[in-house]
Formats: structure tokens, sequence, C-alpha cells
């Protein structure tokens, strides 16, 4: 069974000087579930016709909410942002930790 994963990029991690923990690098290659490549880009074209918003206004509202979250992952000592279907990030002292769903339910 392959299982949804969220990869924050280098770029975001940079931006709001975050770092993954060490167990994090352990976890993507011991875990046969959890697969890197292809990475999948957003089809912003039918995401935001799925949304009735513009593409513009839909990118521009997805940057935002991406901006909150690398805030709130920078700005507090221990953090926990529960991402629904998709897991959870979990940040302490600027060290992000992500677990996706299927591995958090039995």
């Amino acid at each position: 069974m392959r299982i949804l994963y969220v990869r924050l990029s280098d770029n975001f991690l940079n931006n709001f000087s975050l770092q993954y923990k060490p167990e994090m690098a352990d976890f993507e290659r011991e875990n046969k579930n959890v697969s890197m490549e292809p990475l999948q880009k957003p089809n912003y074209a039918n995401m935001s016709k799925s949304a009735q918003l513009d593409m513009n206004t839909f990118k521009q509202t997805l940057n935002n909410i991406f901006q909150v979250i690398g805030e709130l992952l920078s700005e507090n000592q221990i953090i926990e942002i529960d991402l629904l279907e998709f897991g959870k990030l979990f940040a302490n002292n600027r060290q992000v930790l992500y677990d996706p769903l299927n591995k958090l339910k039995p």
C-alpha cells in the first residue's frame, strides 16, 4: 500500500529557517510505502475550477496558506499542525517532523 506523503521543499525550509528532524531521513529511506518520486505538481487550473475561483486568486490563497504554515512552524517553540487526511506537521525548535495519516492510524 502506498501512502500520501508531503515533503516540504528545501526552498520552503530555508525561507523559514527550518530543518527536518534527522529521524525524517531514516523514515523516508526505510519505509517502502513512501515514494519520493515522481513528485506531483499541483494542477492549478483544475484545482481553481473545482474551488470555483480565478486561478490567480487560488494560487495566491494557496501561497498565503503555506506562508502561514511556515510562520507557525518557525515562530513557535513546539507546534502541531493537523492537516486532516494529509497527516500532521510537528515542529520543535524549528525542527520539523511530518507524520502521514496512514502511518498514524492502525
